[in-house]
């Protein structure tokens, strides 16, 4: 039954499956606490931030599946492997985020506070790299394909009416000129 209706509303199935998976993985970690929100360990940070980046991943595996079965699996693979950017401008994307934050973390701790100055902790590095690989899994990542597809075809059908109405207006136009020279005759 919840297979039939993921099937028929499956933008709506991939919201709830991703708010379900993040929101219970957080709530679950949050229990294991006592619900006790005092500063938390690196890990238990790290925990939360991977139950909230893995529940688009996971959910748009399970929908990819439902929808597509193995040849979408297949799909997914392929696009995630298919390199469409030259390496500078995954540096680019890689980097930007952690250089700002550095910058603004450096400068929160030389202005304000020392407490502000960066530290680099590995289990959020890790978390951080292996959530972030999983981003393209997202079924918005899937459906934006979905989505290039129909818009090129819908461009491709709006080109042919342009010809087709191209040629009635040629046609059109032929079908005048003869009508206005069987009129004047003398032309």
């Amino acid at each position: 039954m919840i297979r039939h209706w993921l099937r028929d509303h499956p933008l709506l199935g991939y919201v709830a499956l991703a708010f379900t998976i993040s929101w219970g993985g957080i709530l679950t970690i949050l229990a294991a606490r006592g619900f006790d929100l005092s500063p938390m360990l690196p890990l238990e940070a790290g925990l939360i931030l991977a139950a909230m980046l893995l529940g688009p991943s996971v959910s748009g595996l399970i929908l990819t599946v439902l929808m597509d079965g193995r040849a979408g699996m297949h799909q997914l693979g392929a696009r995630l492997l298919r390199r469409q950017f030259g390496a500078h401008w995954y540096a680019v994307a890689l980097l930007t985020m952690p250089a700002i934050l550095l910058t603004l973390l450096w400068l929160l701790s030389a202005a304000i506070d020392p407490a502000y100055s960066p530290r680099f902790q590995w289990p959020l590095f890790a978390v951080g790299l292996i959530a972030g690989s999983f981003e393209e899994i997202g079924w918005i990542g899937r459906h934006a394909v979905r989505r290039e597809a129909r818009r090129r075809a819908i461009e491709r059908l709006r080109v042919m009416r342009q010809i087709d109405a191209d040629a009635d207006h040629n046609r059109i136009a032929d079908a005048l000129e003869k009508n206005a020279r069987q009129l004047r005759p003398g032309q």
